[in-house]
Order: structure tokens, then C-alpha cells, then sequence
């Protein structure tokens, strides 16, 4: 029964309320070591870059990468996050 349910912290909210399914949650795309910030403020992910251009590549082309790949700082961050 819901009303019986007591969570760890001693509040009394429903259930779910502070389960957290994975540990990085409340990290940013924007806090991560791995994270390359671009001149207009927002990041592309350093692991995905390794990953698609595993040798070195033609600047033009990573640079037309980021272009498409970047996304806010604020963005949630993955499972792969790295704290720096």
C-alpha cells in the first residue's frame, strides 16, 4: 500500500520519487572530462570523435562533424560520463 511506503530519506513521497536507475544522473553532457567545447558554447562528446575517427582524419571533415554533432552542455549526460 502506498501510504506504508517510507523511503530511505525519511520523506513521505510515492515511490520512485529518489530511485535513480543509473548513477550519472543530474551530471551534464557540459561536467564531463571527455566533453570538447566548440566556440559557440555548446560540446560535442570526445568518445563518440574517437570513435568515428579512430585515425587521423581531414580536419574539414571532423570539423563538418562537430558542426552537426554538437548539442547543449545542459544535455543529460550518458553512461559513459568521466568526472573532470
Amino acid at each position: 500500500m502506498m501510504s506504508d511506503y517510507e523511503p530511505g530519506a525519511g520523506a513521505n513521497l510515492p515511490a520512485g520519487c529518489y530511485d535513480v536507475p543509473d548513477a550519472s544522473m543530474g551530471d551534464t553532457c557540459g561536467e564531463c572530462a571527455r566533453a570538447l567545447w566548440l566556440s559557440d558554447g555548446s560540446v560535442v562528446c570526445g568518445a563518440e570523435l574517437e570513435e568515428r575517427f579512430p585515425a587521423p582524419a581531414d580536419p574539414e571533415t571532423v570539423v563538418r562533424w562537430a558542426e552537426h554533432a554538437a548539442f547543449p552542455p545542459t544535455e543529460a549526460a550518458c553512461r559513459d560520463f568521466e568526472a573532470g
